[in-house]
């Protein structure tokens, strides 16, 4: 959950300052909080978790 608010915050500032905007073309369309996209909150919620599933997994085969 650290990495899920961190990054979301970070989005959100950049989006309110018009540092980047989301393609229309990439994205559903929904938005967030702040308007961040839903299809970008989702990203950093699957991304750490496939991650940590990777390491485990990994560890798990190793023995380690």
């Amino acid at each position: 959950m650290p990495t899920v608010a961190l990054f979301f915050v970070w989005d959100a500032i950049a989006v309110a300052r018009d540092i980047w905007q989301y393609n229309p073309r990439y994205v559903t369309g929904w938005d967030f909080l702040y308007s961040v996209a839903v299809d970008e909150v989702v990203l950093f919620v699957v991304v750490p978790v496939c991650a940590l599933r990777t390491f485990e997994s990994a560890r798990g085969v190793t023995g380690r």
